[in-house]
């Protein structure tokens, strides 16, 4: 076992590059850090060296993210900015840009002030998709960035990057999560989830909603509550490993398989008052097998053979 001291506040994500050999962590400390462990195969030790620590943010940070070919991480922070970094060195390679058109540079840096809650690289094209919160609007806007300037060329001199791609969410509500997949033209497909219980897929290359489910997760309703309370924020997305199937964890403690293509429900588990707690993070095992783990403690395993 080994022991990743450094942090001043509480740590947010923890992920390891696809190598296995470095480990990336954000905090609420305001930095992000990258370590080393090299794992003795015969002893069952490690040793920890600390290779990077990424420091600039403002505000702090709830999210990170690791590219697939293991260049970058991406920090999403509360000061209205996700940064990427390169790996090897530590050292930032932009800061997005998700206002271009804004004649304050200021402005244009920050984000408006909106805080960044999510990043997430999309497996396919090195595409990372991020979300902007609008406190006073109650609102949302997830951008999508072409991070090797492949499809969008948009890099700036100052560092900063244009977005591919801005979704039109429904207004109301945040995004509380993100996943992708390729659908069967190989195009990406980006789902998004949201605090007012909307569930929307997006597909990447008109930017245009390919399915949308309004009250995706729903509470059963307590005598003499309001009717609006029934709704239940979707807090975890995740695609199978062939992408056929996407699975949604709600505040309702209910585990919800979709068919990608359509968003027809294949099946459900949980919720309707078992009072499992709501389902923060979903992982599959292949096409037929998922866990599920909440706010209750309890890690789910269920099959939809």
């Amino acid at each position: 076992s080994a022991v990743l001291e450094g942090h001043k506040g509480r740590v947010t994500r923890a992920l390891w590059t696809s190598d296995g050999e470095q480990i990336c962590t954000s905090s609420t400390d305001k930095t992000a850090r990258i370590w080393r462990v090299a794992v003795d195969g015969e002893g069952g030790g490690a040793k920890v060296a600390l290779l990077h620590r990424l420091e600039g943010h403002k505000g702090l940070i709830p999210c990170l993210s690791i590219s697939p070919d293991d260049r970058f991480v991406a920090t999403a922070s509360a000061d209205g900015k996700c940064r990427v970094w390169t790996i090897n060195d530590g050292q930032m390679a932009f800061e997005l840009n998700a206002v271009p058109t804004n004649p304050d540079p200021e402005k244009q840096k920050s984000g408006n002030g909106a805080a960044v809650n999510l990043c997430a690289f999309l497996p396919q094209k090195n595409l990372l998709a991020t979300c902007q919160i609008h406190a006073e609007q109650d609102s949302a806007t997830v951008f999508v960035w072409d991070v090797d300037g492949k499809i969008c060329p948009g890099r700036h001199v100052d560092g900063t990057l244009s977005s591919w791609r801005t979704l039109p969410l429904r207004a109301g509500g945040r995004v509380l999560s993100l996943a992708s997949s390729l659908d069967s033209e190989n195009d990406v497909l980006l789902s998004v989830g949201g605090s007012a219980g909307d569930m929307t897929t997006f597909d990447l290359s008109t930017a245009a909603a390919a399915w949308a489910c309004k009250g995706a997760h729903e509470v059963p309703r307590v005598p003499g509550q309001a009717a609006n309370h029934a709704v239940a924020a979707v807090e975890a997305l995740a695609y199978s490993k062939g992408g056929e199937f996407l699975a949604s964890g709600g505040v309702d403690g209910a585990v919800r398989v979709w068919d990608a293509e359509d968003g027809r429900v294949v099946c459900a588990f949980g919720g309707c008052g078992d009072k499992s707690g709501a389902v923060k993070t979903i992982a599959w095992d292949g096409d037929t097998c998922l866990a599920s783990g909440g706010v209750d403690g309890v890690v789910r395993v269920y099959s939809i053979v």
